[in-house]
């Protein structure tokens, strides 16, 4: 036995131990309860089993399902249409948990040559992450969605190393996977071929391949958009109008929640009423009685319109507020809440709090909560923290080692990778919305763990 075969053995065992302890411990039915947007996906999934296409739930079976795209609802039914609820929910964890597995063994191949040492580590870091191993838990996209993102970031540095057409096709047809499980992908397919050829100029002997690079940019992009074409045709027939989802606006009415509640010291709650009260005062003035009442392609419309003019009226310190707590929350943010949520254990999280409180900054919020001394959750929050911030830092030091070793290219694909992610997040960033970055922020991690302990290696031979 090799001992990269003794190594995953050892992995699965803990994986797995982990696992099942987890569902012990778990409140009834916690995988369902405790996910974020759950109902949103699991109602599609069952009106899909019941009625046979996509409607937003059984009830409602004349409301096509238009808020998210296909795929995790239609994943979410093979389970559920196979077996009994409570046994169709473990089923979800488990296909999630070797989701999540996948992802981590891919993570190796896209830790540069040069530190192949660390991919073992990178695994690792990626499997028992503690944000991506709760996440397997829940009903949420991340788990599925971050395997086909992963899958893909591996067809693309094959394509940056050497374009070919096979792994531009998969690379395509897996971002328009991942498109069909959450849209923000979508809006890669226009990035892709901007990045693409810019990336490539960045490698030894780039030239000679830039223009075949190219190429290959624009297979992916044309295979991404052929894969989702048929949700657009869909929705074409349905709407009589070209719409991919109708989240977009109610995408900005949230954004537009978070700066008020920075930059007017709002509650959560207070901002949320203070919103809705704005969109129905811009639809009296538009002539419509109940924007509640509008079907969702025309209610989102109105929504970002409504909200796009109030978000640009803010004043600059409330977006550089919101931005600091989004950035904070997303690269931050250990999952403690989810942890919490899914045990049942007792308390109050930060989310909630904020909920009710008034916004009173970054140490004012975290010193009114600290004060009602919730012990178990503190403790979790610190355990999570323990795991993030050092390996924030250590990323920091990988991007830093990576760049001075001329691996330039893979520093703009991770970096950029990041970038993309965190710019569509905007205001809304949280600890869930990183699971897609993990793997990259963990490959980050483990090169700085290592340059930084060759130096230490170094420094210490040199003082001998």
């Amino acid at each position: 036995m090799t001992a990269t075969t003794r190594q995953q053995i050892y992995f699965a065992a803990v994986f797995i131990v982990i696992n099942l302890l987890l569902l012990y411990w778990a409140v009834p039915e916690a995988t369902y309860l405790q996910g974020g947007d759950a109902a949103l996906y699991m109602g599609p999934a069952k009106a899909l089993i019941e009625l046979g296409h996509f409607a937003s739930s059984p009830e409602t079976p004349a409301l096509p399902l238009s808020f998210a795209p296909p795929l995790y609802p239609l994943f979410l039914a093979l389970p559920i249409g196979l077996l009994p609820w409570k046994a169709a929910l473990v089923a979800v964890v488990i296909l999630q948990a070797i989701m999540l597995w996948a992802t981590a063994w891919l993570t190796r191949s896209l830790v540069p040559d040069r530190y192949a040492k660390g991919r073992s580590t990178v695994q690792g870091l990626v499997l028992f992450n503690p944000n991506a191993l709760i996440t397997v838990h829940l009903v949420q996209t991340e788990s599925l969605f971050t395997l086909l993102a992963v899958s893909m970031l591996v067809c693309l540095q094959t394509v940056i190393r050497m374009p070919r057409m096979r792994p531009a096709v998969l690379g395509g047809l897996l971002l328009g996977l991942a498109a069909l499980t959450r849209p923000t992908a979508l809006y890669a397919i226009p990035v892709l071929l901007v990045l693409l050829p810019i990336l490539v100029l960045f490698l030894p002997g780039g030239n000679a391949i830039w223009r075949r690079t190219a190429i290959m940019g624009l297979v992916i992009g044309l295979t991404a958009a052929v894969t989702v074409s048929p949700w657009f045709m869909r929705n074409a027939l349905l709407f009589d109008r070209l719409i991919y989802t109708t989240n977009s606006g109610f995408y900005f009415a949230d954004q537009y929640v978070e700066l008020l509640q920075v930059g007017q010291n709002l509650s959560t709650q207070e901002a949320s009423d203070l919103r809705y009260n704005r969109i129905a005062d811009y639809a009296k003035a538009a002539g419509v009685v109940d924007p509640d009442a509008l079907p969702a392609p025309e209610r989102s419309e109105l929504y970002r319109r409504a909200t796009a003019p109030l978000l640009l009226a803010e004043p600059v310190s409330a977006h550089l507020k919101a931005l600091a707590r989004s950035w904070a929350n997303l690269y931050i943010g250990g999952g403690a809440s989810n942890i919490k949520n899914y045990l049942g254990l007792q308390g109050e999280t930060l989310m909630q709090f904020m909920q009710t409180q008034p916004w009173r900054g970054v140490t004012g919020t975290l010193h009114d909560f600290f004060a009602k001394g919730y012990a178990t959750y503190l403790a979790l929050v610190g355990l999570t923290l323990a795991f993030t911030i050092p390996f924030r830092l250590l990323g920091v030091a990988g991007i830093v080692a990576l760049w001075t070793g001329r691996d330039r290219a893979t520093v703009l694909l991770f970096v950029g990778y990041l970038g993309f992610f965190t710019a569509q997040y905007l205001y809304l960033g949280q600890s869930r919305f990183r699971i897609p970055l993990e793997p990259v922020l963990m490959i980050l991690a483990t090169v700085g763990l290592l340059d930084l302990a060759e130096k230490w290696r170094r420094l210490r031979g040199g003082a001998a």
